[in-house]
């Protein structure tokens, strides 16, 4: 619902509160109040910023996946029963604003229960899910995917409450915003709500961005892959939760780099700083036009669905980036179709037969359902009172004869007699004479198979392939004997690569080993490169004495966490400087400063005497010979150039210069003879060709600079 603090904000975040203490809510529809914890319910708070009523979604991680909808009620709040899905569930919360535009926000939830929808989990499913669009994650489920992103998810949100630490103790949000039911603020000036009212949690190019709403100023931004090594500007944070920022209007800005070129031929950058401090609106210039080319498209396939009655399956593919460029493989093949066995549960049947001298008659199924089913449990026979016939049998049919006795009969049966329910009657012979053969002898030779592979308990066998004497049966041929089993190399799948160690290396572990009693040695563990974590919290030294310009500064004594470089180090702050009263009469100074285009160089007053003292003559001042100055890195062209893929190299891949060209180049420093030169100069080893921008077959294939 909009976080602007009118009364749509206070209900809502009073009956988050109240909500949990009542009941009451009907299969997939919703309720004024979100329900108490239960693993059969998805229940929370949708803060996507509109006043009209909106839905919110969830698709499961079945196959085929289910969804269910459930309405965003007046005060923010849904729940939804999830009975019978499989978790984890992506959830979309849909509604539109003032303007009539859609507006959409995604969240996970990993086994339902209390699962918030707002800008903060609508950039962490966007990070989770690898680049994915979650409109297209949403639209093409995937049980593999929604598994990943769903652990992704959870690691995302954690690194956000780090890298935004300070932020968050700002509005005194101490739990998580998928979790946090801000219940204990009764309104905007404190909590996840106040958070959301005074800042914005944006996607733009891989990177999340959190920008102050009153100044549009940039709070952080990071990488989807790298929160960690994201930029914090403490300095842009609102001023205070409730605490208005002023009307000023902005008349300068800096900004961030241009964007990727998106397909709409439109690139965009945010604004970095503007001024005069804690103005609001004016007009920065955010996009330009350019030359759009669209990425080649990378796929992830769902598993081949069910075979269809006409012989063939599908399967789905997820591209990404957004608005690339490609064709999928196959997303049709032939299949054997084996239709579905239902039992039967209803019949019609034929009339009941004559009964039989056994006392029972029956029946025969006339028509089963449902269509094609087999089997079931018809009624087929049942009980009846025989009455036999009057007449007397006079035609027989017969068994086959028996097996000859060693009495040298054979005997056989009557099997049926006419007309129907005679009795009585004389039925030709029942017995007869017959040659009796002795059974045969048991086998005492034969010839066999080949002998088959020596198997895992160190056996192999074979089978009879003749026996004698002829018709012999029985004996005891040699089926199986030992042998010498070597077992197979072993053939590994891993997991993923765990994160880098402070050691220098990275395990996985084995997920499966085949075949079956194999031998080997699997490979679990690597080298890589330990990158060190950023300070985000230290400890000072006692502020130091004001000095006359107004500061007084400290050092850091710890940092933390441990090993960490970098952070946000506070240490200066102004001051009340109070000058001595005496006349200073000796002075010493810092060394000359560099001599200006103007023929003069300076230096500052290094102390003075007697201690305490103010004034006096000091010589800051003198004429020189100026030496124009050798241009120094930067200044020529940005550092990493925004030429070809610099800046992914240096920034996504953290190569440094000197790997493609060569010693002496660094941030800042060159090698005299090769800058400026005319050629672009390169390591022999990374193989670029000037003709067709690329290192081929150097680092990675034929992929143009």
């Amino acid at each position: 619902m909009n976080l602007k603090k009118n009364v749509a904000t206070i209900l809502l975040l009073c009956t988050v509160t109240l909500g949990l203490a009542l009941s009451g809510c009907s299969s997939g529809g919703s309720s004024d109040s979100a329900t108490a914890p239960n693993q059969s319910t998805v229940y929370g708070v949708a803060a996507i910023g509109t006043t009209t009523p909106g839905t919110v979604s969830a698709k499961d991680s079945s196959v085929p996946a289910q969804e269910k909808t459930a309405a965003i009620s007046s005060n923010g709040t849904f729940t939804m029963e999830v009975s019978g899905l499989n978790p984890p569930y992506v959830l979309k919360a849909v509604s539109t604003d003032n303007t009539g535009t859609t507006i959409q926000m995604y969240s996970v939830s990993m086994t339902g229960g209390r699962t918030n929808i707002n800008e903060i989990t609508d950039v962490a499913v966007a990070a989770a899910a690898n680049g994915t669009n979650p409109d297209t994650l949403y639209a093409m489920p995937d049980r593999d995917m929604y598994r990943r992103t769903s652990n992704d998810f959870e690691s995302i949100i954690s690194k956000l409450q780090t890298v935004l630490a300070p932020l968050f103790a700002l509005y005194q949000v101490s739990g998580s915003p998928v979790t946090d039911d801000d219940h204990e603020y009764s309104d905007d000036n404190s909590g996840l709500s106040a958070l959301l009212h005074d800042v914005r949690f944006i996607v733009n190019d891989g990177r999340v961005l959190v920008k102050n709403r009153a100044t549009g100023a940039i709070i952080f931004s990071g990488r989807f892959n790298d929160l960690n090594s994201g930029t914090f500007y403490p300095a842009n944070m609102p001023v205070g939760p409730g605490v208005s920022t002023g009307s000023t209007t902005c008349t300068s800005f800096t900004y961030s780099g241009w964007g990727v070129c998106q397909s709409d031929s439109t690139q965009t950058r945010t604004v970095a700083t503007s001024s005069p401090a804690g103005c609001t609106g004016g007009a920065p210039v955010l996009s330009q036009s350019c030359t759009y080319v669209p990425p080649a498209c990378t796929y992830n396939y769902s598993n081949w669905g069910a075979c269809q009655s006409n012989g063939t399956q599908t399967r789905t593919a997820i591209s990404s980036p957004a608005g690339c460029t490609g064709t999928p493989a196959a997303l049709s093949q032939s299949c054997t179709y084996v239709p579905p066995v239902n039992a039967c549960t209803s019949f019609t049947y034929s009339a009941w037969g004559a009964c039989q001298s056994n006392g029972t008659q029956t029946r025969t199924v006339a028509t089963s359902s449902p269509a094609g089913c087999t089997g079931g449990t018809p009624a087929l026979s049942q009980a009846c009172t025989y009455v036999p016939p009057v007449t007397t049998c006079s035609s027989f049919t017969y068994s086959a004869w028996g097996a000859c006795q060693s009495n040298g009969t054979q005997t056989r049966t009557v099997a049926t007699s006419s007309p129907a329910g005679c009795t009585g009657g004389t039925p030709a012979a029942l017995s007869q004479s017959c040659t009796y053969v002795p059974p045969v002898t048991a086998c005492s030779s034969f010839t066999y198979s080949s002998w088959g592979a020596c198997q895992s308990n160190g056996t192999q066998t074979r089978t009879v392939a003749t026996s004698s004497p002829a018709g012999c049966t029985g004996g005891t041929p040699v089926l199986s004997q030992s042998c010498t089993y070597v077992p197979p190399a072993c053939t590994y799948t891993y997991s993923a690569w765990g994160t880098c160690q402070s050691n220098g290396t990275q395990t996985r572990t084995v997920l499966t080993t085949a075949p079956t009693g194999c031998t080997g040695t699997p490979v679990t563990s690597q080298a890589c490169t330990y990158v060190p974590p950023v300070c985000t919290s230290f400890t000072y030294s006692a502020w130091g004495a004001c000095q006359s310009n107004g500061t007084q500064t400290r050092t850091v004594a710890t940092s933390s966490p441990a090993g960490c470089t970098g952070g946000t180090r506070v240490l200066s702050q102004s001051c009340t400087y109070v000058p001595p009263l005496t006349t200073c009469s000796s002075f010493t100074y810092s060394a000359w400063g560099a001599c200006q285009s103007n023929g003069t160089q300076t230096r500052t007053v290094a102390t003075s005497s007697p201690a305490g003292c103010t004034g006096g003559t000091r010589v800051l001042s003198q004429s020189c010979t100026y030496v124009p100055p050798t241009p120094v890195c930067g200044s020529c062209h940005a550092i990493p150039p925004s030429s070809g893929q610099h800046d992914y190299h240096v920034n996504s891949r953290g190569y440094q210069c000197s790997t493609c060209h060569g010693a002496g180049y660094t941030s800042t420093s060159v090698t005299a003879t090769t800058h400026m030169n005319g050629t672009v100069n390169n390591v022999a080893s990374i193989n670029y060709n000037a003709s067709t921008n690329s290192c081929s077959p150097g680092c990675h294939g034929s992929r143009s600079w």
